[in-house]
């Protein structure tokens, strides 16, 4: 019997994210994408054909205002996993809510999308959206707030 090694066992925890980064890649014009949580940091590049130069630059001043914006007051409805953000089910162009939406603990109200597959983003919590914390297609992470919901406003 063969047993998998540590290292074989954490790469196949990251390859959602690898394979999500490199889907993201191929979408865009850049040529490479980097991720980092914790001690985790992934680099995804195109493969360049010609000459390769390297250079140094200076480093770049420190940016005062690197803090995340605060969330909003409210409750938050979390995403699932990791993966792209879609605020439509497949093949619908109308978004599952909108600001200003009441939505029922339990219901749909996104969808992350990872390695073509599809996981819904279900409301914790009844109340009215208050928020859409990001745009269709954007990248998630897992845990990350996605909605703010009023729970008073029902």
């Amino acid at each position: 019997m063969i047993h998998m090694q540590e290292a074989d066992k954490e790469f196949l925890d990251i390859l959602p994210t690898v394979e999500a980064l490199a889907l993201r890649l191929q979408k865009t014009t850049l040529n490479e994408i980097s991720y980092g949580k914790g001690e985790l940091n992934i680099r995804v590049a195109r493969h360049s054909i010609g000459e390769v130069r390297s250079f140094s630059s200076p480093p770049a001043p420190p940016v005062e205002d690197d803090a995340p914006a605060p969330l909003p007051s409210g409750a938050s409805i979390l995403s699932p996993r990791v993966g792209f953000f879609k605020s439509a089910a497949k093949g619908e162009q109308k978004a599952l809510v909108q600001i200003g939406d009441l939505v029922a603990e339990g219901q749909v109200v996104g969808i992350v999308e990872s390695v073509n597959l599809e996981s819904n983003i279900e409301a914790t919590v009844s109340g009215r959206i208050r928020s859409i914390l990001l745009d269709d297609g954007m990248p998630v992470e897992y845990g990350q707030p996605l909605f703010v919901v009023d729970t008073e406003d029902q």
